[in-house]
């Protein structure tokens, strides 16, 4: 689920650590991002936040479950509609 704040974006994800290459990818409706580190102390955080920064190139804060697969991510500056033409065209 994504929603439109003032800001920026809400986007609800599912994250899944220690995979072979970052990826981020939208399967019935929900985005799912797959990272290749560790989800220990925080590292899988580190890297999600990262990444995602370089490809929207704005900042990406974790705002629920930083301790669960599931997070609620809040992307500054930016749309929904943007989100989703980003999300289409990034070649991970």
């Amino acid at each position: 689920m994504i929603i439109e704040k003032e800001k920026g974006c809400l986007v609800e994800v599912k994250v899944k650590p220690n995979q072979n290459a970052f990826k981020i990818y939208e399967r019935n409706g929900r985005v799912i991002i797959e990272v290749k580190s560790k989800a220990e102390h925080g590292r899988a955080n580190e890297e999600l936040c990262r990444k995602l920064e370089k490809l929207f190139k704005n900042k990406v804060i974790i705002i629920k479950g930083k301790k669960l697969s599931r997070k609620t991510l809040f992307i500054e500056n930016i749309t929904q509609d943007e989100f989703h033409r980003l999300l289409r065209d990034h070649d991970y």
